[in-house]
C-alpha cells in the first residue's frame, strides 16, 4: 500500500512463496546476487573476520592446511 492509501495491484498480493518462485526463475547469477543481499541483512553478530574468510573461499583464495600453518599465503602478507 502506498502512502496515499492506493495499491500497486500485483504487489499487494505477493507472498513469500510467490517471491521464492520468482527467484527460482531467475538466472543463476541473479539468484546469487539475491543470496548475497539476504546474507548482508542477517544479524550483525557474525564477526567480520568470518565474513572475510567466506569472501576468500568464494574468490578461490584457499590453501592446504599445512601451507596455511607454516607459510605466508600471498594475499595475507
Amino acid at each position: 500500500m502506498l502512502a496515499d492509501g492506493s495499491t500497486l495491484g500485483y504487489y499487494d498480493h505477493m507472498t513469500a512463496a510467490k517471491i521464492i518462485e520468482e527467484i527460482k526463475r531467475l538466472p543463476h547469477g541473479e539468484q546469487v546476487k539475491i543470496v548475497e543481499y539476504i546474507h548482508s541483512l542477517e544479524a550483525t553478530d557474525i564477526p567480520e573476520s568470518f565474513r572475510e574468510g567466506m569472501r576468500d573461499v568464494k574468490a578461490g583464495r584457499v590453501v592446504d592446511m599445512n601451507q596455511a600453518l607454516f607459510r605466508t599465503v600471498p594475499w595475507r602478507r
